[in-house]
C-alpha cells in the first residue's frame, strides 16, 4: 500500500546523503570508479539532490506494483536447516495461494558493458587530511565455465599475496582484491584491486602490480609458489562452504542458468597446473582491458 508520510521522511534523508556523498571522498571515489568502469554512461544517472527532489511516488509505486503483481515471475530459494515436509505446507500457504497470469513479458538486452582499452583516469578531491584513492580494474572476455572460475580465483589469490607483503603492504595496509566472472550481458571476467595510500605510493603500488602481472604473462611462476596458491585457495573454499551465502550462489546457478559450478570444484583446483595459470593471466593482462581510477587529496 502507497505511503506517502513515510516516503517523504525517506526522500528527505536520501537528500542530505546526496549532499554528503559530494563532501565525502570515498563516496566521490565510488561514484567516479562506477562511472568510468560502465561503457554506459547513461546507466549511471548522477545522484543528487536536485535528482532526488524530482523522483515520483506515484511511479515509482507503480512500477512496484507491477513487477510484484505476478508471482509466477519469481523463483523462490530457501536455504537453512529445515524440515522440508514442513516447509512445505508454508510454501502451499503463502506461496500457492497467490493468484498469478501466463503473461509474457518481452525481454531486452540491458546495454551496461564494461568499459575497454586502457584508460587512467586521475583527479583531485578537497580533503581534510589527503590520501590517494585506487582502484585498478582488469577485464577479459571469456566463457564463463568452471575452469576460467578457478583460474581466476588463482589470479584473486595471487594478486592478493603480493599485496600483503613487501613494499605494497607498507604502502597500503588494507588493499583488497576481488575477482568474478560476469555473465550478462556478456561473459567477461572481471578482477578488481583496490588500495588507499599516498601519492607517491599510488604510483609505485601501480607499476609494482603492472610488473608482477607482465613477469606472470611473459615467465609464470614456480611449482612451489603454484602449490602455496593451491592450498590457500582451497582452504579459502572449505571456509566458505559453511556459508549460506555460498549454497544460495550455488542453488541460483544450478536452477536459473543450468550451470553445476559445484561439483568438481575441489578437484579443478587440485589439478591445475603453472602452465594453465600463465597463459590465463597472459590472455588477461595482455588482451584484456585496464582500467584505472585515482582519486588524490
Amino acid at each position: 500500500k502507497s505511503d506517502f508520510s513515510s516516503f517523504e521522511i525517506y526522500r528527505k534523508g536520501k537528500g542530505y546523503e546526496a549532499l554528503y556523498r559530494n563532501l565525502s571522498p570515498k563516496n566521490v571515489f565510488e561514484d567516479s570508479v562506477r562511472y568510468y568502469n560502465s561503457s554506459n554512461k547513461r546507466l549511471v544517472p548522477v545522484y543528487s539532490k536536485e535528482y532526488v527532489d524530482k523522483m515520483d511516488y506515484l511511479k515509482i509505486h507503480r512500477a512496484i506494483e507491477g513487477r510484484f503483481a505476478n508471482p509466477a515471475d519469481f523463483v523462490f530459494i530457501f536455504a537453512g536447516k529445515a524440515d522440508p515436509a514442513e516447509f512445505s505446507g508454508y510454501v502451499m500457504k503463502y506461496l500457492g495461494s497467490l493468484a498469478t497470469s501466463d503473461d509474457k513479458e518481452d525481454w531486452f538486452v540491458t546495454p551496461d558493458y564494461p568499459a575497454k582499452g586502457r584508460v587512467e583516469k586521475r583527479f583531485l578531491h578537497q580533503m581534510v587530511i589527503p590520501r590517494t584513492f585506487v582502484d585498478v580494474t582488469i577485464s577479459c572476455g571469456m566463457q564463463n565455465t568452471q575452469k576460467n572460475r578457478v583460474l581466476g580465483a588463482f589470479l584473486q589469490e595471487y594478486l592478493q599475496g603480493v599485496h600483503s607483503n613487501g613494499k605494497m603492504k607498507e604502502l597500503s595496509p588494507n588493499g583488497v582484491v576481488n575477482s568474478r566472472m560476469e555473465y550478462y550481458p556478456e561473459e567477461i571476467f572481471m578482477c578488481r584491486h583496490r588500495f588507499e595510500t599516498d601519492s607517491a605510493g599510488s604510483v609505485e603500488i601501480c607499476n609494482e602490480l603492472n610488473a608482477k602481472l607482465q613477469a606472470v604473462a611473459y615467465n609464470g611462476i614456480g611449482p612451489q609458489e603454484f602449490e602455496k596458491l593451491k592450498a590457500g585457495l582451497l582452504k579459502k573454499m572449505e571456509d566458505y562452504n559453511r556459508s549460506n551465502a555460498y549454497w544460495l550462489d550455488v542453488f541460483t546457478d544450478s536452477y536459473l542458468f543450468g550451470h553445476n559450478f559445484h561439483n568438481g570444484y575441489a578437484g579443478e583446483i587440485a589439478k591445475s597446473t603453472p602452465e594453465e595459470f600463465k597463459k590465463f593471466v597472459d590472455m588477461v593482462y595482455r588482451r584484456g582491458n585496464m582500467i584505472t581510477v585515482i582519486l588524490e587529496g
